[in-house]
């Protein structure tokens, strides 16, 4: 796979987890519900691409693998990926991080032995995220036993993207 975009799910940014992300992971975990399309402002609504992969990962076991907290196989794009939720951005390294905290949010790094707590890492990959091969034009939701294709598609026209 080359040319690969990681797309999580909204649910863990939905005000208290009852929007429309957070139902398509429940029917997703809970009633094992199966997707096979959006349109593309469905996925636009639903989705945020969280990274471009910047290893080339032979399978898609071994994206998840890559960006799970605990794997044993986390990719170091994973671990230091930082998010900021004031500014609603990605920091793409801790001393990255520790720069954007001072200098946006007035954060004193020599009064503190950590990152403040409104900047922290990305949640693990989860079911109902998206690997998007842009290359083949591709994309795999992970269910809760291994991945299965999914279409977006162009709103008036039914064609892929």
């Amino acid at each position: 796979m080359e040319d690969v975009s990681l797309h999580y799910l909204n649910w863990d940014r939905e005000d208290d987890n009852t929007g429309p992300a957070s139902t398509l992971f429940h029917e997703l975990h809970v009633d094992e519900a199966e997707y096979e399309s959006f349109t593309a402002s469905e996925f636009e609504d639903l989705y945020r691409e969280v990274a471009e992969l910047e290893s080339d990962p032979d399978s898609l076991e071994d994206v998840w693998k890559q960006w799970n907290t605990g794997s044993g196989e986390e990719s170091q794009q994973y671990l230091d990926l930082h998010y900021c939720e004031p500014c609603d951005e990605y920091i793409e390294t801790p001393g990255e991080a520790e720069v954007h905290a001072r200098d946006r949010h007035d954060y004193d790094p020599l009064m503190s032995t950590s990152l403040p707590n409104y900047i922290h890492g990305e949640r693990s990959m989860s079911v109902g995220d998206v690997v998007q091969d842009r290359e083949q034009d591709e994309y795999f939701m992970a269910q809760p036993i291994g991945f299965q294709e999914i279409t977006v598609l162009e709103e008036d026209r039914g064609e892929t993207l």
